[in-house]
């Protein structure tokens, strides 16, 4: 189940200018995005102008200097001590379907985002008993989810730190219950407890995305892999499906030729059929010879002695004529074939025979060709997925890009610092300088405040200059009295 959760995170920054030019976009980052339904809507400013914003920023921190020194005698260290209070409203990934489905406008979430800061404002007062001065507050909806970034100043009037003192009151977690108070309108919960959940900041995050992504490359690759001897495995497969339809259109039509063969056959044998000459169709009866002795010597021609091997010859020779005649008709009328009519019976059996083998085997193929169509559907699928990874690969390689364009802009910066460093280095020393110079200058005024009230005149060096002319006038004329007299 996806979380609805909104979170509220502070820290404090020593770089107000990156931070800034972060905020307002002045220095675009290499993870921005394009490809997500909330991108296509320009971030959201709110009027605030990013030079006057530095302006205050550098006003404020002169401000907490100030105080520093006044409380502590010495100013405060840059890069460990900032002025710049930062946070960030997060919401879970589950609001960019919501926005895409229209289930929550711009308009509400703009308005939630509005409605926090000064919420945010109330919470701290009441921490602190002091006001922490907004610099700014902006919505960025160019990343992967919308959210909103703010600042505040980081001292008190008695010159103390914000931040420290709102971690030391241990009441940090009532912010989430005020960001939840108000998101709930668009269905979002309070955030995990601190003890739940491990708080990055903005690069971490990104870079934690990045090194995902990478693991996600390398699984993707290994997919392709695995999807491309797929395809290959198909691609052969198709071309054995391919030839086994080949084969059975040519069976078919070999059939098909049998067939019209088989019908030219029967037709052949039915005209020789039906041009046969028909003889008696019922045969003659064969009688023994010794029923027709017997029936000859007792009844019919009452002949008592007579010679019967002559009789029994005879008639064995005439049921011998009788059986051949018999044996004829039957051969012509079609009970026993000529050999040249059985031998073409026999070869149209064999081809029957064949034929109805051929018939079993293509219905055989007919299965086959049901699970080639069904392979073919996988490997056109198989095909999208491979274009789908190709995709997601090549928008891989353009994160790697980005992060080294990343990793280019964060060696920048350490050289920047590495400059900052130095120059605030030979700042130190002028500073010292100055400091030197001031006390000395400290020591001429007490000396100088002393001198006039010696000589009993103002404290300006006109004044002064003007008294020691007169002492030294007056000591002069009193020696010169002396050398007269």
């Amino acid at each position: 189940m996806q979380k609805k959760k909104v979170q509220i995170r502070f820290q404090t920054s020593s770089s107000a200018i990156g931070n800034v030019n972060h905020d307002f976009r002045l220095s675009k980052p290499n993870y921005l995005r394009d490809d997500m339904f909330h991108n296509k809507w320009d971030n959201l400013y709110f009027n605030f102008n990013p030079h006057e914003v530095k302006g205050c920023i550098k006003k404020s921190y002169s401000e907490y200097n100030q105080l520093y020194k006044q409380k502590h005698g010495r100013n405060l260290q840059k890069g460990k001590q900032s002025d710049l209070l930062i946070g960030v409203i997060t919401l879970s990934p589950i609001v960019n379907s919501w926005l895409k489905k229209g289930q929550v406008s711009k308009k509400e979430l703009e308005k939630c985002f509005n409605e926090s800061i000064p919420k945010i404002q109330e919470k701290i007062n009441d921490i602190l008993g002091n006001k922490l001065e907004l610099f700014s507050y902006v919505i960025h909806y160019d990343e992967k989810t919308p959210h909103l970034h703010f600042s505040f100043s980081n001292h008190t009037s008695s010159g103390e730190s914000g931040f420290y003192n709102i971690k030391l009151s241990k009441r940090l977690n009532e912010f989430q219950d005020v960001v939840a108070d108000v998101f709930k309108e668009i269905g979002l919960e309070r955030g995990d407890r601190k003890s739940l959940t491990k708080h990055m900041s903005v690069r971490q995050m990104h870079q934690k995305e990045l090194t995902q992504l990478q693991k996600k490359i390398k699984t993707l690759q290994s997919r392709k892999k695995i999807l491309k001897n797929e395809v290959e495995d198909k691609k052969k497969l198709k071309e054995e499906l391919d030839e086994i339809d080949n084969i059975i259109r040519e069976k078919r039509n070999i059939i098909k030729d049998l067939k019209l063969k088989k019908d030219n056959l029967e037709n052949e044998l039915t005209e020789i059929d039906n041009e046969k000459p028909l003889l008696q169709k019922k045969g003659t009866k064969v009688y023994p010879t010794d029923e027709i002795i017997e029936e000859a010597t007792k009844k019919k021609f009452c002949i008592k002695t007579l010679d019967e091997n002559i009789i029994r010859k005879y008639f064995d020779f005439y049921n011998e004529q009788i059986r051949q005649y018999n044996d004829f008709k039957d051969e012509v009328n079609g009970l026993n074939h000529p050999r040249d009519l059985l031998r073409i019976n026999k070869k149209l059996e064999k081809e029957n025979e064949s034929i109805k083998q051929k018939q079993s085997d293509i219905e055989k193929n007919y299965v086959t060709k049901e699970t080639y169509h069904k392979l073919q559907r996988n490997y056109n699928d198989l095909v999208e997925k491979y274009k789908e990874l190709d995709l997601k690969e090549k928008q891989s390689q353009s994160f790697l890009g980005l992060n080294q364009l990343l990793n280019a802009d964060v060696q920048t910066l350490r050289n920047e610092l590495l400059l900052y460093k130095a120059k605030n280095k030979l700042l130190t020393e002028k500073l010292e300088v100055l400091n030197n110079m001031q006390d000395e200058h400290k020591r001429m005024d007490s000396l100088l405040t002393r001198l006039s009230d010696y000589l009993n005149c103002d404290d300006t060096l006109l004044d002064i200059e003007n008294s020691v002319k007169q002492v030294l006038e007056i000591k002069d004329n009193k020696t010169s009295r002396k050398s007269k007299l």
